[in-house]
């Protein structure tokens, strides 16, 4: 069984699935979607796999079975920034990759819709809107079970507006990443990236990445905890000329010298790395953000995404 979605063409607190010629034409319940997902194509993605896991009321709704979001094509004066680069179309990507591209920058599903996909294991295949719908088109979002043969690096996702802050000699005892965290959490500040440097005469310097918008209000949190002796720093320092870049891939589980591939392709670009983080399927860093379209075309170059194929 499959279920069309169109997304652009459903109102977005009104979604019904599409019936598929080969799914019975039963009546589906509606599902208003609250208003903390802002996102206009984020709340129908949301909705749409809210209702195939059967995750409301109860009802078993379509679990288990594949469901389709159609993804209008960008208007040409709308284009991204990298029309210059080949892509190629992956025939499957997992679940964790998908929602790891969805929370570091990739405009394609929203990341609360694939967190429900996963857990429920509902199949998403995303499409556009103006390319044939025959079996086997579009990209397959499954279980990593599925795949028989997992990519290195599945692509590379970037998010434009970052920026790093950096708390200049605080203490270094336990307790103060606790102490300069818990404010900032308490404000609503969305904290990525985190990096301790090493201690010298008991002080330290912390820096974390945040969203560019969420700077002032950083700014007004830390300063408060260090009036309320909660923290002490000696400066707050904050660059918001930065943006992030992400390569992702499950193959990094057992593929070794992703990384410096990786450090190295940047470096032969003369791109300075600010910050690096990584997890078992994710390496991200941060780069000044004017080098931003280069970095992200040597790196889809460097790891021959051209050439993918799930």
């Amino acid at each position: 069984m499959v279920a069309e979605i169109k997304a652009a063409d459903i109102p977005t607190n009104k979604l019904n699935l599409v019936p598929h010629n080969n799914l019975d034409n039963k009546s589906l319940p509606k599902w208003s979607v609250p208003n903390k997902y802002p996102s206009e194509k984020g709340k129908r993605n949301l909705s749409l796999v809210l209702m195939t896991s059967g995750s409301f009321n109860g009802n078993k709704g379509l679990r288990n079975e594949i469901t389709k979001i159609m993804i209008n094509k960008i208007p040409p004066n709308k284009a991204s920034l990298f029309l210059e680069i080949n892509f190629k179309k992956l025939k499957k990507i997992s679940f964790e990759e998908m929602l790891e591209l969805a929370s570091l920058g990739a405009k394609v599903l929203q990341t609360r819709s694939v967190e429900l996909a996963m857990r429920f294991n509902v199949k998403l295949r995303v499409l556009s809107s103006f390319d044939s719908r025959e079996i086997g088109s579009g990209t397959l979002v499954c279980s990593e079970e599925e795949i028989m043969e997992s990519n290195v690096v599945s692509g590379i996702a970037y998010s434009r507006d970052e920026a790093k802050m950096t708390l200049v000699s605080v203490a270094d005892r336990p307790g103060i990443a606790a102490a300069i965290f818990g404010p900032l959490s308490d404000a609503g500040i969305n904290v990525d990236m985190i990096i301790q440097n090493i201690a010298e005469a008991g002080r330290t310097d912390m820096t974390f990445s945040c969203p560019i918008d969420q700077v002032s209000r950083a700014k007004m949190a830390l300063n408060t905890a260090k009036e309320s002796e909660l923290i002490n720093f000696q400066d707050l320092l904050a660059d918001t000329n930065v943006s992030k870049i992400s390569a992702v891939g499950i193959g990094m589980r057992s593929q070794s010298g992703v990384a410096a591939k990786m450090f190295q392709t940047l470096s032969d670009e003369g791109i300075n790395i600010k910050v690096i983080a990584t997890s078992e399927i994710k390496i991200s860093v941060l780069v000044d953000r004017k080098y931003l379209e280069l970095a992200v075309q040597s790196l889809h170059d460097a790891f021959e995404l051209h050439e993918v194929s799930s």
